[in-house]
């Protein structure tokens, strides 16, 4: 992922499904946020979607859905 991507992430602070654009990276380590609020989120790479579905994909995997 490289700035300016958008992944999607579950935000356990606000319970629901996010989207983000990447501010940086580097090897498994992305900074998300918005640049308005600056508000940065802070996950690895195995945490952070290049789609919505991608991300329900891997949840549904893990709770067997």
């Amino acid at each position: 992922m490289k700035p300016g991507d958008k992944v999607w992430m579950f935000d356990p602070i606000r319970q629901k499904i996010v989207s983000e654009k990447v501010i940086t990276s580097e090897g498994d380590a992305v900074v998300a946020g918005s640049f308005r609020n600056f508000i940065g989120v802070f996950c690895l790479g195995f945490d952070c979607f290049p789609t919505r579905e991608a991300l329900c994909e891997h949840y549904r995997k893990i709770f067997d859905l």
